[in-house]
């Protein structure tokens, strides 16, 4: 009995830990598309040979942060971008605010080491669903990690 209050217990944290502390979508951009001052850009390449169809070219990249030495907490939504692609490989490009360490839950001290990743909500079949017929980061190649000062990240996808 106490094994199973154990287990139970645990997969309540695993599962609370799945929720999104934060979110922030706002576009840093100006009206004519231009980054302003208080952001900056990063880009990300998403490679593979996926033999799913792609129907619908519309979909959403969103980019997470999380401190490294938490190991159950959930990541913090940076910001979200629609994208279309109709081909592989396809870039998406995203406007990282100066102040996002601000953003992250819990709070950050300027000296934690953050990990960054990326995750795709792509129905690229077309069938009203996201699910297993769409194209998808490849989890078994790689964790999609996104390198912030790098010039571009190159993601897998299947």
């Amino acid at each position: 009995m106490k094994k199973l209050m154990i287990f139970g217990a645990l997969a309540v944290g695993v599962l609370a830990s799945c929720v999104n502390q934060k979110k922030n979508t706002e576009d840093t951009s100006s009206a004519d598309g231009q980054v302003t001052a208080d952001s900056n850009f990063v880009k990300v390449e998403f490679v593979g040979t996926s033999k799913n169809e792609i129907k619908n070219n519309q979909g959403k990249a969103t980019l997470y942060a999380i401190p490294e030495h938490l190991a159950d907490a959930a990541a913090t939504e940076i910001t979200s971008t629609t994208f279309e692609a109709s081909t592989f490989p396809f870039t998406v490009n995203f406007h990282l605010p100066n102040n996002h360490k601000a953003m992250i839950q819990p709070a950050v001290k300027e000296s934690d080491v953050i990990k960054y990743y990326v995750d795709l909500d792509w129905d690229s079949d077309g069938n009203g669903t996201v699910d297993s017929a769409d194209v998808a980061i490849d989890f078994d190649k790689e964790f999609p990690n996104v390198d912030i000062k790098g010039e571009v990240t190159k993601v897998n996808i299947k």
